[in-house]
């Protein structure tokens, strides 16, 4: 009777006829005693084969639907020939995917033909989730709920990513569905491209450099130019300009985008000549593009053409004049072009008004406070600089103007203390044989050096430092091996300065008349002053100084010396003639203002 019962209960349940509660409860207990009355019996159990879930595109040729995934422009082509029909009747897999293909042409490879992508009706099927997913992505939405089935539904919601609307809220599950998408298609040049836009969405340059690269293989336009951006954006800039200056080459992709990133590119290369030659046509195509305007400002002051720039800027004024990069390039231009510290102090102030919080202003703020001796919006450089630190604890260059700042002011011993801290100083220090090696050996396979050693400011800023506290050895150790890997301008400045303190006067002299007959008129300035600290003789002193003067009316150090010599002298007129000029280079230093005063009083007392 038992086993009567227990077979009835099988065919029941086999059938699909449902089981009440009740008979659920039957169930158990017969099972319990089947249990008791058939332990260690020797039945056999039949396994039942598992029902396969039919996948959506199971009807569709295997070796068309890895084109489809694939996704690159060709490879899509190609997909649709294969499964072409001259009836036109397809499908409801092969109609989505036709559309699907189309779509992806559209959003992702707008610049490709598509005339060999067959158009259909998507009719009926307006609640099928790939096609929802499409139209989701080109709103910038990213559907959930399209789920995780195959390959499509894990990527098709990312095409959100290249939405001029899309907001960044799903790029979480965007990477974990390409992710996974990319590990049952690793070679998918669509999953590759959006994986690697929403990588440089979240700012990770060099990770999205990867998986673009893996897609560029395609030979797309948009991935070469998106690659473009990420080398340019991740800091890469001689690499991008390879690459756009590539696109540009090709007649079909020499648009008005490649042009920006062209200028953009050059211009962080420090090509000027070329920046401008792209930047020129783009603003013959947009005028008003401010962006663009801008840079050719920044082209013109780094050219030295002051006088251009600054008309660049009063036309911009009429466009903009609240801009922040307006104001801090009007502030530059008034600053370091006519000197005129008062209007340069007000644009920076309007800076600060409009854009309190901008780390750049707050920069600008801070390294003009240190270098004039000035409070910008009633804070001076240390103030600044804490505020900048609160918002931006590693904030590097801020602990740089500091350093600046302790220098300015002669607070040797705190400036040394930071600037020895910092990571550009202590690799030479610490290491410099190394360093200077390593540096000189940047060479390709021909000898030739593949781009000049670039020295960070701050570096020549901690010699300089040394140089005031004493620490002439570490001065000229570093000085030493600095000038070994580069021959700029400012290198061999400090160079000099290093050889004139540490008393090798010949090396000195050689090198100051090997470079006077060469040099441009601030350099021969400069030469002339440390030619003065080495002369023996008060008229060659002077001599030297004068020339120095003659060369660079504003060198502050000669016109410094020369007061410094007549006021030891006791001829305070001659002395006076220097201080002012010293005085009206810089009204605001308290120094001078002590220094002008004390003069004053000495000459007013007719002593």
């Amino acid at each position: 009777m038992k086993r009567f019962v227990f077979f009835a209960f099988l065919i029941f349940s086999l059938a699909g006829f449902p089981v009440s509660a009740r008979e659920k409860s039957d169930s158990e207990i017969l099972r319990e005693s089947m249990k008791e009355n058939f332990e260690g019996s020797s039945a056999v159990s039949i396994p039942m084969p598992r029902r396969k879930s039919a996948g959506f595109f199971d009807s569709v040729d295997s070796g068309a639907l890895s084109l489809f995934e694939d996704g690159s422009a060709e490879s899509l082509r190609q997909a649709c020939s294969k499964i072409r029909r001259n009836d036109g009747k397809y499908s409801d897999a092969e109609r989505v995917l036709l559309f699907v293909a189309r779509s992806v042409m559209e959003i992702c490879w707008a610049g490709e033909r598509s005339s060999e992508i067959p158009k259909v009706s998507v009719d009926g099927l307006s609640k099928n989730p790939y096609v929802g997913a499409v139209d989701f992505a080109r709103d910038g939405i990213y559907d959930f709920s399209v789920g995780t089935a195959d390959f499509f539904c894990l990527v098709l919601p990312s095409l959100a990513l290249l939405s001029p609307a899309s907001v960044d809220d799903y790029f979480e599950s965007s990477q974990s569905a390409l992710e996974s998408a990319l590990e049952r298609r690793p070679s998918s040049v669509l999953a590759n491209y959006l994986f690697g836009v929403l990588l440089m969405r979240q700012s990770r340059f060099s990770e999205a450099a990867g998986y673009l690269e893996n897609s560029a293989v395609s030979g797309a336009f948009e991935i070469s130019y998106r690659l473009a951006e990420c080398y340019l954006s991740g800091g890469d800039s001689q690499r991008s300009l390879r690459l756009a200056e590539a696109l540009f080459s090709d007649s079909q992709t020499r648009n008005i985008r490649v042009e920006k990133i062209c200028s953009r590119a050059a211009f962080d290369s420090g090509d000027m000549d070329l920046c401008e030659s792209h930047l020129l046509k783009v603003l013959r195509q947009e005028p008003d593009n401010r962006e663009f305007l801008l840079m050719r400002v920044r082209v013109m002051i780094l050219k030295g053409d002051w006088i251009r720039a600054s008309s660049l800027l009063d036309s911009f004024a009429k466009i903009d004049p609240e801009s922040r990069e307006y104001l801090l390039l009007r502030a530059r231009v008034q600053r370091e072009w006519s000197r005129n510290v008062i209007s340069a102090l007000f644009s920076l102030e309007t800076a600060l008004r409009l854009y309190p919080d901008d780390l750049e202003v707050l920069l600008a703020a801070a390294e003009f406070a240190s270098e004039e001796g000035v409070e910008v919006a009633e804070m001076g450089a240390g103030e600044l600089a804490r505020k900048i630190l609160e918002m931006d604890p590693g904030n590097r260059e801020t602990v740089k103007i500091q350093v600046r700042d302790y220098a300015r002011r002669g607070e040797w011993d705190s400036a040394y203390k930071l600037s020895s801290a910092l990571e550009e100083v202590s690799e030479i220090r610490d290491s410099a044989a190394e360093w200077s090696l390593r540096n000189r050996s940047l060479q390709d396979s021909d000898g030739e050096i593949q781009e000049p050693v670039k020295i960070d400011p701050i570096v020549l800023t901690h010699v300089e430092v040394c140089l005031s506290s004493g620490r002439t050895a570490e001065a000229w150790k570093i000085a030493e091996k600095i000038y070994q890997s580069s021959q700029e301008e400012d290198v061999v400045q400090v160079y000099i300065k290093a050889l004139v303190a540490t008393s090798r006067r010949k090396e000195a002299l050689s090198l100051i008349s090997r470079l006077l007959p060469e040099s441009q008129q601030k350099m021969k300035s400069f030469l002339f002053y440390e030619k003065s600290l080495l002369d023996r003789g008060e008229d060659e002193i002077l001599d030297d100084l004068r020339s120095s003067l003659s060369a660079n009316p504003k060198n502050e150090d000669s016109l410094h010396r020369l007061y410094s010599i007549y006021y030891g002298k006791k001829e305070y007129r001659k002395a006076q003639f220097y201080l002012k000029q010293l005085f009206a280079l810089k009204p605001n230093d308290a120094r001078i203002q002590k220094l002008n005063e004390n003069l004053d009083s000495i000459i007013k007392s007719g002593l």
